[in-house]
């Protein structure tokens, strides 16, 4: 069936994409692989909003699909909350806050960020629940807002540094900070995603195949020429947000939606591994890079990679082989 076989790439591609994002928190991506690495979050978004919206473009209970989403991902979020409490204290490292600070700090962290790299979740939700019922006609005028409010995370992420620190530019981003804490990394990035994800859904977006590829090739030059450009004249402050990065994950996702003839088995536990090495590598890469820092006096990051790549695995497999077991079904809001 046509829809199994487009879940079967997302599935896939969802799985490489943990790898990379893996990676990149154990601080192994070389510079020049950087463009590339920073499409896996893009794509997760858009992906996880395709599906959703397309469901949402095929009839049934509307409120049904919306409330269903929410409320798995919080399940999925408040699983790894509790289960990664300590890190979340660490990481958040909410007793170097003066009170009474500290109790708006934890209640905003727990709202968007709770334990490491979980914004996406929060993020995604939020993001989808706001544009969940803009009608397919105001599509295009939704990303187009989406697209302005990216702008802002780019400003936050790969432009810090373009404008002085005390334009009026910068203090505009900075008011983001104290409900969001970093643009970039939050619900506002999220809108240009889940956008192009709803877009796809419910305009049906087929782009021709020579279209596509030259677009990916095109917005691809441009891409590794701005991420050149950011670099060589320092104005970076993070590289999350990249503004070609928008054309190349929109032509990327479109190849990868006319793949639907790729048949792939164990389809089910490559988008279940694909979460749970989601919500569990970032924490096994700063416990492994603590350790290692504290017992062997280095941080090799290709050592914390391995041996975190190892450890997540090792819990993930584990997870999906312990649910079936009675007593222990509450695993599955770990996926």
């Amino acid at each position: 069936m046509p829809e199994k076989k487009l879940y079967c790439i997302f599935d896939l591609s969802k799985f490489i994409m943990s790898f990379m994002i893996m990676a990149l928190h154990a601080l192994i991506v070389p510079d020049f692989l950087m463009p590339a690495v920073r499409t896996a979050v893009p794509l997760y978004f858009i992906i996880s909003s395709f599906l959703l919206f397309e469901r949402k473009a095929s009839g049934g209970d509307v409120g049904g699909i919306l409330k269903k989403y929410v409320v798995r991902n919080m399940k999925l979020y408040l699983f790894w909350t509790i289960a990664l409490f300590p890190f979340v204290i660490i990481y958040n490292v909410w007793h170097t806050i003066p009170f009474p600070r500290v109790i708006f700090h934890i209640v905003t962290d727990l709202m968007f960020s709770s334990f490491p790299a979980s914004w996406f979740i929060p993020a995604s939700v939020i993001a989808t629940a706001l544009i969940f019922y803009i009608p397919k006609k105001y599509n295009y005028t939704l990303l187009a807002a989406s697209f302005a409010i990216y702008l802002i995370c780019c400003v936050d992420s790969n432009y810090y540094y373009l404008f002085p620190s005390g334009s009026f530019i910068i203090q505009f981003v900075r008011s983001f900070k104290f409900i969001v804490n970093d643009p970039r990394v939050s619900f506002l990035v999220a809108f240009m995603w889940v956008s192009v994800g709803k877009l796809f859904a419910e305009n049906k977006i087929f782009i021709r195949p020579v279209l596509r590829w030259g677009g990916m090739a095109v917005s691809a030059v441009l891409l590794w020429a701005e991420h050149a450009f950011v670099t060589v004249h320092g104005i970076f402050r993070e590289h999350d947000c990249y503004l070609f990065l928008v054309p190349f994950c929109f032509f990327i996702f479109s190849e990868l939606k006319e793949l639907s003839w790729i048949n792939i088995k164990y389809t089910a536990t490559l988008r279940k591994m694909s979460t749970l090495i989601y919500c569990i590598h970032h924490s096994a890469v700063l416990g492994f890079r603590g350790v290692f820092r504290l017992f062997l006096n280095t941080e090799n990051p290709y050592l914390v990679f391995t041996c975190a790549l190892c450890a997540t695995l090792a819990v993930g497999f584990a997870i999906l082989k312990l649910e079936s077991h009675r007593g222990l079904s509450w695993l599955k809001y770990s996926h």
